[in-house]
């Protein structure tokens, strides 16, 4: 675009629209899940974690003490709200509704990713038009390293106590459990191991990555020009109803596996009981 066709007044439109899109992925950070959250639905629901990370593009940084006991949301405290049991039909209704919120949810993120490749243009990066859809997707790779640190410490077991759970049976837990709310799945036992060396490397690492992940959208973001700030005030919405239904979400599973998960501190006690 030649120069005497931007006046100063779209000059600052512009530069006040990357000012707001620049601190979009930190306010996703704080509304977000973080990966603990989504690695502990993933024991039960690994696809729909997935697309509920991906539907949230931005992870919130986990501090130290969250990686040590994550599962303390599984156990049951007096006046929280509990899932009330679900018939057939209800149960059938639940779980549609959830799909098609998170997958109008993963929809929106991803056409916003591709919509501001198309038509903005970054300062720094003029002919790479994916980084914004880049970085819409690669939150899964900080929840694959959450998820990974996290299954260095968890497991599932068999509730009568037989050991974990075999391949084949998690296959047929998985293909039922990806469609049942957690609420209403077969009960299971959530062992917390010992940490080692190699957990407490990779939860650095994610921690990192959570990090590097949040300042790579900050400085995408914020140098994307051609782009009013009606325009972002659009993006930032649809970005914040994403981030708010994958929330509820979230919230809602990781609340109804409080009902069917049962919690273990470690595989000694477990033994010591037997």
């Amino acid at each position: 675009m030649d120069s005497k066709y931007v006046t100063s007044a779209m000059l600052a439109n512009m530069q006040s629209a990357g000012v707001l899109l620049g601190i979009l992925p930190t306010v996703l950070a704080m509304l977000g899940s973080n990966t603990v959250e989504i690695a502990l639905l993933s024991l039960r629901r690994p696809l729909f974690a997935a697309c509920l990370a991906a539907a949230s593009p931005a992870a919130s940084p986990v501090h130290g003490s969250q990686f040590y006991d994550p599962i303390a949301a599984l156990k049951q405290r007096a006046g929280h709200v509990k899932i009330p049991g679900f018939g057939p039909m209800v149960r059938s209704i639940v779980v549609t509704v959830e799909w098609l919120l998170v997958l109008a949810a993963l929809g929106n993120v991803v056409e916003l990713g591709m919509e501001l490749g198309v038509w903005t243009v970054s300062s720094w990066a003029t002919k790479q038009r994916y980084l914004p859809l880049l970085w819409t997707v690669s939150v899964l790779i900080v929840h694959l390293a959450g998820s990974a640190s996290f299954r260095l410490r968890a497991h599932m077991r068999q509730p009568n106590g037989h050991g974990p759970i075999a391949f084949y049976s998690r296959i047929t837990y998985w293909l039922m459990d990806e469609f049942t709310p957690c609420a209403e799945q077969t009960p299971t036992l959530v062992v917390w191991k010992q940490e080692t060396i190699l957990f407490l490397l990779m939860s650095w690492c994610t921690t990192t990555l959570t990090v590097v992940h949040i300042v790579y959208g900050v400085l995408m973001l914020s140098s994307l020009l051609f782009i009013s700030v009606e325009d972002a005030l659009s993006v930032v919405g649809r970005y914040l109803i994403s981030a708010l239904i994958c929330r509820a979400l979230l919230a809602f599973e990781l609340r109804g596996m409080s009902k069917s998960s049962a919690v273990q501190d470690s595989d000694y006690s477990d033994e010591s009981d037997t």
